[in-house]
């Protein structure tokens, strides 16, 4: 019996991790971003503690995904790779919604700091080479398919 108990409980905690997991990802806000008629689909950065967290600690980045930094107003943001494992091409983008500047990041550098050479107000982080690869170049316009979500 007491084993019979054992292999229940292993079998709820299980269940209940998998399902936290698939709650926690239908929570993940998520928009369609296009540029130059390339779609893409990106997870939101709004917060402070997500804009922090960016893709840290991510081994995977899916073709045609990306995570989108948004900030309440247009400045000289800046980036880092600590603890971000995959290559990345940053785009800086101007509330406008144009890219004012594309940059590559180099994974774990933490010397390197990435800055656009225009204020933004949004950074679009997909994997390194999608940019050159759709010929993703400086003033195309982004087009965000149900609105910019505003910085909290």
């Amino acid at each position: 019996m007491l084993k019979m108990l054992n292999k229940k409980n292993i079998i709820l905690v299980v269940f209940a991790v998998a399902l936290a997991v698939v709650l926690l990802w239908m929570a993940m806000p998520l928009r369609i971003l296009s540029v130059r008629s390339k779609l893409l689909l990106v997870e939101i950065a709004k917060t402070q503690e997500q804009r922090q967290q960016g893709l840290q600690n991510r081994t995977l980045l899916k073709k045609n995904r990306g995570m989108l930094f948004v900030f309440k107003e247009e400045a000289f943001h800046s980036f880092w790779m600590k603890d971000t494992y995959l290559p990345l091409d940053i785009a800086f983008i101007d509330s406008n919604h144009r890219i004012v500047d594309i940059q590559q990041m180099i994974p774990l550098d933490t010397r390197l700091r990435y800055k656009p050479v225009k204020a933004a107000k949004y950074a679009l982080e997909v994997n390194a080479g999608w940019m050159e690869g759709n010929n993703i170049q400086v003033n195309e316009k982004v087009f965000f398919w149900s609105g910019p979500l505003p910085a909290k």
